[in-house]
């Protein structure tokens, strides 16, 4: 849209007759970048449908289009944006269809990490394909009003982070996780792509091949974006911890082994060593569990262990 006057510019649509729930809920990130020598003022993102999209922002066109989930059966899209529904696997009301990505689609509402320097795009993914069924509803004010179920494939979720670089059109590389990744995703300037899992543990990854550097086990899992910023020259990390109340296809069925985790809620802040400093910084997981917290810290963390063990 045109920010002074409302116009609508352009538009593309990703699915026409969307029937899976895989609308696109994720947010836009927009760069200038140069593909086969040519620079382009883009808008992309990783839509929850499995693809992830880079468009020139000035007319709406599509440069490619370039699958970043597993599994994909909804459909296709060519390379440039042009997509083809499978009537195989619209919900019909005599039986149950599986569709990847399921209802929560390759990624949901969780932030991707951009990197403007390496020109790279870290996408939380989810494989969770889900069962969908037409059902007659009536409508009730007030009640969902769906048409349809749609449930999650029992045992069948998992994870793992996709790092995308944008300029080659190609998966850089793509790291596994038992879980489908909910958190958001931040990267720093100096290589780190910072994230966490269900199952309660921080990453961060290197940038340039995913390798884990560094893990961090908290109370509970991770369902927010981490925040990186800067204070008297050391860099700081802030990430808040606690698997919340959202939680359902990923404890219940798709996740099971994730039913009864600790819903929690604790922010965890973590210093890294200013450049050519001397002095240590303790490591998060080894202040963690030696009890070198602040008194009150370390009052709520033994209260947290006490009610876990009730």
């Amino acid at each position: 849209m045109d920010a002074d006057t409302g116009t609508l510019k352009w538009h593309y649509q990703q699915i026409p007759h969307d029937v899976w729930d895989l609308d696109n809920v994720t947010e836009q990130v927009i760069d200038d970048i140069t593909i086969d020598g040519q620079t382009h003022q883009v808008v992309m993102c990783a839509a929850k449908n499995g693809f992830v999209y880079v468009m020139d922002r000035t007319n709406g066109k599509v440069i490619y289009a370039l699958q970043y989930a597993h599994k994909v059966n909804w459909g296709s899209v060519t390379p440039d944006g042009r997509p083809t529904l499978n009537e195989d696997v619209f919900p019909v009301k005599d039986k149950w269809v599986k569709v990847w990505p399921g209802a929560s689609g390759g990624k949901e509402w969780c932030p991707v990490g951009y990197d403007p320097k390496r020109k790279r795009m870290f996408i939380p993914a989810i494989e969770l394909p889900h069962y969908h069924r037409v059902i007659q509803q009536k409508f009730r004010g007030g009640m969902a009003y769906w048409g349809g179920i749609s449930e999650t494939a029992p045992g069948e979720g998992y994870g793992h982070v996709v790092a995308v670089d944008i300029e080659q059109k190609k998966i850089a590389w793509d790291t596994p996780t038992e879980y489908p990744v909910v958190a958001g995703i931040t990267c720093t300037a100096s290589g780190l792509v910072i994230t966490g899992t269900p199952d309660q543990k921080m990453l961060v990854l290197d940038s340039d091949n995913g390798n884990l550097l560094h893990s961090f086990t908290a109370p509970s899992g991770w369902h927010s974006p981490p925040v990186v910023y800067e204070v008297d020259g050391a860099q700081h990390i802030a990430f808040a911890n606690g698997w919340g109340g959202w939680v359902t296809g990923y404890d219940d069925t798709g996740t099971p082994k994730l039913k009864g985790m600790a819903r929690e809620n604790t922010l965890f802040v973590f210093a890294l060593p200013k450049p050519n400093a001397d002095e240590r910084v303790m490591p998060p997981e080894e202040a963690y569990r030696s009890g070198n917290l602040p008194a009150e810290e370390k009052e709520r963390e033994e209260e947290r262990v006490r009610q876990r063990g009730k």
